[in-house]
């Protein structure tokens, strides 16, 4: 559902390029364009070629990759000689533009916030409000989409206020009620904040409701599903619900515009999943229903999967597993033809990481010079005193320069060292993301499939015993699917990131505790979050040493405490079990990871077996 919001972005930007375009074909601005390119450069002869470029994007058939890809090298072999200061700003205008026209939505996003704030630095309102009024739908959709943390919102939020309060915004009705649309978005999906949601829409009503209904159906009715979805998210359900039917009664009526079915199927997404959520499923199938079959003009990947995605989950909920396949199929397919992208976005995090180990590689090679040269300066200057006295206050004056030029060099090193640490740490980061967003995505995915085919199995001629092996194996894939969702929560939890150990911790053990093995969670003296990769490291010690109780303790009771005294972090294990053997488990792979991650840290690791009975590791880091 919340891709759908993207569609006020798409339905706008058709209307608007239509405008810009009017009378204009490819060939007559591939011929102006050559013509140009025949002139002298100057700035003049330059910033008509790149508006021409800018105008060509648009009239580029949908789809047309190799034309796109000869608008951006022409566009690039401009920026390498121009001194128009606005033209970067206009190419990432038109790569952003190019992205969008083939769903590369992530890109179109970093390249059209880029040309956006370019432009507001050259005080080019007018493109300003232009790229801003692609941005902010995308900008909503990135943070429904994603966990963005709230200054992210905030500066998101600032972005549309920006808009909003420029003078020149006013003078463009259509531009302003986008903006107002979007912002009604925001509220309803980001903040949960359904009365501004009402109000905001409200507003757009209010300025365009004395105006040609047809000319403004689009923006008038989306307006009013706003309002009716508040309403029913506010606990009105009769109010939402009269307001609802009426708009749909108005649009089924209208069913000639391509304005009103693209409404139906906006209420299909946004109110469907609304009654799937309530599980009102009879009335969240024949919304859904009416949008997808509303939805097929737009062509939009993403809001087509959103929909599919409501019609598995609601037919899964109706106990109808044939249809629920159908449609787990669909969302399946487009997440395969979607996998090109995530190949990219990956070859892109690769890229990072290969530039940080040139990077760091560099340095270290420069160390080695430092202290080659270092090693020979000390040698001479030991001769040189040996040699002549007389020099003694001159080269003690040299060796202190040349010690303090060290010091500085080393700081620079040290600095240098800290940033590819922590470059390496988000490479990691991005990279447990990935593994644990397929292990989710992709294998899960698959294992549910896999279930729903054996449930949908005929066992009516079944015997009695391979009815009890297929139940047996259905079983085993439960199992299956809860293993791989705990393995892809616990290479990075979302609580780690968002609010710390000391909670990861907590749940991670409230999970884990059964009627074998009761788990208990001590903390002492933790008052503020640690270091990002500190805690990342503390947990995954914790997550070895529990596993190792699980596997091999065979213990009914376990303690894990987490202590801060001064500038001294405690991690503490310990289980009631049969006690660990040493010798034998010394070199294995477990202990050898905990030992390798505390000397990453520089701390200290203790094993002892307790007395009687059970086993007891500490960890000490100094902060």
């Amino acid at each position: 559902m919340p891709r759908a919001i993207l569609l006020i972005l798409y339905c706008f930007t058709c209307h608007l390029l239509s405008a810009q375009t009017a009378n204009k074909t490819l060939d007559s601005l591939t011929t102006t364009f050559e013509k140009l390119r025949t002139q002298k450069a100057s700035i003049k002869r330059d910033s008509l070629m790149i508006l021409v470029l800018r105008d060509l994007t648009y009239e580029v058939p949908k789809g047309d990759t190799a034309a796109y890809n000869r608008l951006k090298k022409d566009f690039q072999q401009i920026l390498e000689t121009t001194q128009w200061s606005k033209a970067r700003a206009h190419y990432n205008f038109m790569s952003g533009t190019m992205h969008l026209f083939t769903n590369e939505l992530y890109a179109a996003f970093y390249d059209l916030e880029r040309a956006m704030l370019a432009f507001k630095q050259q005080k080019d309102y007018e493109h300003y409000l232009k790229v801003n009024n692609k941005f902010i739908p995308l900008m909503n959709w990135n943070m429904i989409e994603n966990q963005i943390p709230k200054e992210g919102q905030q500066r998101y939020l600032q972005y549309i206020k920006d808009a909003l309060a420029m003078p020149q915004v006013k003078k463009d009705t259509a531009v302003w009620a986008n903006i107002q649309i979007t912002l009604a978005g925001y509220y309803i999906f980001v903040l949960k904040d359904y009365k501004e949601c009402y109000r905001n829409a409200g507003e757009v009503i209010q300025l365009i409701e004395k105006k040609n209904r047809r000319d403004w159906f689009d923006y008038y009715y989306i307006s009013k599903l706003g309002q009716s979805l508040s309403l029913l998210n506010m606990g009105k359900e009769q109010e939402g619900r009269t307001m609802l039917d009426e708009i749909i009664a108005v649009c089924q009526q209208n069913k000639s515009l391509n304005e009103a079915k693209y409404v139906l199927s906006q209420i299909g997404a946004f109110v469907g999943r609304y009654y799937l959520e309530k599980k009102d499923y009879q009335n969240a199938l024949q919304l859904s229903l009416m949008g997808e079959q509303n939805a097929n003009f737009l062509n939009f990947p993403y809001y087509n999967n959103a929909l599919n995605k409501t019609l598995y989950q609601t037919y899964k909920a109706l106990n109808q597993p044939a249809k629920a396949f159908t449609y787990l199929e669909k969302v399946k397919q487009y997440e395969d033809e979607a996998e090109t992208r995530k190949l990219n976005q990956n070859f892109g995090e690769w890229q990072v990481k290969y530039e940080d180990e040139k990077q760091k590689n560099q340095i270290k090679t420069l160390e080695n010079e430092n202290l080659k040269r270092a090693n020979e300066r000390d040698e001479w200057i030991r001769n040189t005193l040996i040699a002549s006295l007389l020099l003694g206050l001159g080269l003690v004056g040299y060796v202190f320069w040349n010690n303090k030029q060290l010091k500085t060099k080393n700081e620079e090193l040290k600095a240098k060292n800290d940033e590819i640490s922590g470059a390496m740490f988000k490479g990691q980061t991005i990279e447990r993301k990935r593994v644990a967003s397929e292990l989710h995505d992709n294998l899960n995915t698959k294992i549910v499939a896999l279930k729903w085919r054996f449930e949908a199995l005929d066992t009516s001629k079944y015997s009695e015993q391979d009815q009890k092996i297929l139940s047996d194996f259905v079983k085993v894939l439960d199992d299956i699917y809860m293993d791989v969702r705990l393995i892809s929560h616990n290479l990075l939890p979302a609580e780690l990131e968002t609010q710390g150990l000391v909670v990861a911790l907590q749940k991670l053990l409230n999970n884990i505790s059964n009627r074998h093995i009761g788990f208990h969670f001590l903390t002492e003296g933790i008052t503020h979050r640690l270091e990002p990769q500190l805690e990342h490291e503390l947990y995954n010690i914790a997550l070895e040493l529990i596993n190792n109780i699980l596997k091999h303790a065979q213990a009914t009771q376990a303690w894990v405490s987490l202590t801060q005294q001064d500038d001294r972090i405690s991690l503490t294990v310990s289980d009631n079990g049969k006690g660990i053997d040493i010798k034998q488990t010394a070199n294995g792979v477990g202990l050898r990871n905990v030992h390798s991650r505390v000397d990453n840290l520089n701390g200290r690791v203790q094993i002892t077996r307790q007395s009687t009975h059970g086993t007891n590791v500490q960890v000490d880091v100094t902060l």
